[in-house]
């Protein structure tokens, strides 16, 4: 009996409030055109033959992070920005079956000190890491799927922080 009560007046006080509500039409302004957004067509997937995961992973043959910091420079204006403490951007890149990388990204920029980065100062570690990423040497093997090398992705956290 509680039950059907207490359903019983939420049924109602639902109902009052929809009553309540006025349904007045907005006013149009005069050159604008009132239509549902369109959305683009989904486009088919396609095969790229990148894995993620695969029996054996590419092997730089080198030190990446090494190779990183020895060419990394900060440009000036980042030094400049004052809420700039530590970020860790991600970078995914495919490692092809010749053992050398392209499609180059930033997946994402951490910033991991908790303050607000100017938006010029985002955008210039973005364009650094990817000059340093695209002077990255070709790689020692590739990844192995079936023992066939296979065009595989690799993702590289990079830490940078101000001095």
């Amino acid at each position: 009996m509680k039950y059907f009560f207490l359903s019983l007046c939420l049924l109602l006080t639902s109902s009052f409030a929809t009553l309540a509500q006025e349904n007045k039409p907005q006013p149009v302004q005069k050159g604008t055109i009132n239509a549902p957004a369109l959305t683009p067509a989904p486009q088919p997937i396609t095969d790229t033959g990148v894995l993620n995961a695969v029996e054996k992973q590419a092997v730089s043959g080198f030190n990446i992070s090494e190779f990183v910091g020895k060419n990394f420079s900060y440009p000036p204006a980042v030094l400049e920005d004052s809420n700039f403490v530590s970020v860790r951007i991600m970078v995914e890149f495919i490692v092809e079956k010749d053992a050398s990388i392209s499609n180059i990204k930033i997946k994402r920029v951490n910033n991991t000190a908790g303050t607000f980065l100017l938006p010029n100062t985002e955008r210039l570690l973005k364009q650094e890491v990817i000059r340093v990423m695209h002077k990255m040497p070709g790689w020692q093997s590739p990844a192995y799927q079936g023992g066939k090398s296979v065009r595989s992705y690799y993702n590289l956290p990079i830490q940078l922080r101000s001095e």
